[in-house]
C-alpha cells in the first residue's frame, strides 16, 4: 500500500481486528495506531526484576503481577495500551469479555527508554489517571537506579515521590509493600 493510500484514523474495533492479524504489538490512542518497538537486554532485565519482586511481595494476599503481554482498555482516552507491568487486585475486569485486555489495574510500571521516556512521563500518564481502578504509577529509570511513583490520594490528587540509588526501597503504598532498588537493577550494568 503506497503513503497515499495508507489509511491514518482507524476505529478502535479496527484496530482490534489488525491486533489479532498483527506479528507485533502495537498501542491505540484516538484513532492512530502505534507500533512497539523491541526493547533493549536492560529494559527487559528490569522489568522481569520488579514484576518478579513484586509477586513475591505479593504472596498470600488477592494481588497479582502482571507483565507486558496483557493490553489496558482506557475508553475515556480511547486508548490501548501495553504497560511493562502492572498489578491487579480482585478479579480481573475485562473489556467486553475479551481475555487479552482489562480495564482494572490498581498500580501500573513503565521501564523508560529513551524514545518513550517523554510520552510515559506526560500523556501516557494522563491516560492512566482517568482508570478508576488506578491507585499508583511507577516509572523506572533504565539508565540509572531512580524509580518514581505517583500516587493517587484520598482526595483524588496526585502525589510524587521519588527514590534513587542502590540502597534505597520502594513503597506500593496502596498495597502496604516496599521493594529495594538493588534487587530491581540486579544484572544491570549501567553505562555499559
Amino acid at each position: 500500500m503506497s503513503t497515499s493510500e495508507k489509511k491514518l484514523h482507524y476505529s478502535f474495533e479496527e484496530y482490534l481486528a489488525r491486533e489479532e492479524q498483527s506479528d507485533y504489538k502495537s498501542e491505540f490512542y484516538k484513532g492512530e495506531i502505534y507500533a512497539m518497538s523491541g526493547g533493549t537486554g536492560d529494559h527487559s532485565l528490569i522489568g522481569t526484576n520488579i514484576t518478579r519482586e513484586l509477586g513475591n511481595a505479593l504472596m498470600g494476599k488477592d494481588c497479582f503481577v502482571y507483565g507486558s503481554d496483557l493490553k489496558i482498555r482506557i475508553e475515556e482516552a480511547n486508548a490501548a495500551v501495553y504497560p511493562d507491568g502492572m498489578i491487579i487486585c480482585g478479579p480481573r475486569k475485562y473489556y467486553k469479555d475479551r481475555l487479552d485486555m482489562i480495564t482494572n489495574p490498581m498500580v501500573v510500571i513503565e521501564v523508560l527508554s529513551e524514545g518513550t521516556a517523554g510520552w510515559d512521563r506526560g500523556g501516557k500518564f494522563r491516560q492512566y489517571t482517568l482508570l478508576p481502578s488506578l491507585r499508583e504509577y511507577v516509572i523506572v529509570e533504565q539508565a540509572e537506579a531512580q524509580v518514581d511513583v505517583f500516587r493517587k490520594n484520598d482526595a483524588g490528587l496526585w502525589e510524587f515521590e521519588a527514590y534513587g540509588g542502590l540502597d534505597s526501597n520502594i513503597e506500593i503504598k496502596s498495597l502496604g509493600i516496599s521493594i529495594s532498588l538493588v534487587m530491581i537493577y540486579y544484572g544491570v550494568q549501567f553505562g555499559a
